[in-house]
Parts: structure tokens; C-alpha cells; sequence
């Protein structure tokens, strides 16, 4: 078993979780579904956390895509916390690619 569906599996409240592994060479392009479908699955203030470890899916980019499903299903997102990469993948200030690892949490609120 993957470490990550053996942690997934060890904590009782995760509802949900998806993940895709791409082939050298090929593009991630931004898509809502799996993100709609994740947050059709939350309650009233459910906490979603959307990660991407890809350098072709900037921050901004997810956090549009975010806020797209969000909209499409006639909700709003509060966000919570930004994360990244730790010191053991460092990220190079010349050099953007460096910058793969962010994370998005986000509350989701009925619209207003």
C-alpha cells in the first residue's frame, strides 16, 4: 500500500482524496471536477485541503481553480493557510520551477 492511502486511511474524518500521476513529458492542465466533486462532499464550513506537488500548476492557478468550483457550485472559499515546500526541497530564486510544492486550505461557505 502507498504511505500516502496509509495515512489517508488512519485519519477518521478525510471523506475524500484524489491523486494523479503523470508521465514524464506530459501537462497538468487546471480542471474543477475533481475539486467540485470534492467540495460537494463538504458541509456547511467543511475544511477542503487541495495540494499540488507539479511546477506546471502555479499557486495562483490553484487557487483560481479553487475559487471557479467554488462559484460553479454557488459557493464562496475562505482561505485559511497557504503552505510549501520544506527546507529539504529548497527553492532557488532564480529559477521558478524550484517553487513545485503548495497547498491550499480552505473553508467552504454557502454564498451570501
Amino acid at each position: 500500500m502507498h504511505q500516502t492511502t496509509a495515512l489517508l486511511k488512519s485519519i477518521p474524518t478525510v471523506k475524500a482524496a484524489m491523486f494523479a500521476e503523470l508521465p514524464p513529458g506530459s501537462e497538468l492542465r487546471p480542471h474543477r471536477d475533481p475539486f467540485a466533486g470534492s467540495m460537494r462532499l463538504l458541509t456547511k464550513d467543511g475544511i477542503l485541503v487541495s495540494a499540488s506537488c507539479s511546477m506546471h500548476l502555479p499557486e495562483d492557478d490553484l487557487q483560481n481553480i479553487l475559487l471557479t468550483s467554488a462559484r460553479h457550485l454557488d459557493r464562496n472559499i475562505q482561505l485559511l493557510e497557504r503552505g510549501g515546500q520544506g527546507p529539504d526541497h529548497p527553492v532557488h530564486p532564480a529559477i521558478a520551477e524550484t517553487r513545485y510544492i503548495k497547498s491550499i486550505t480552505c473553508r467552504l461557505l454557502p454564498n451570501s
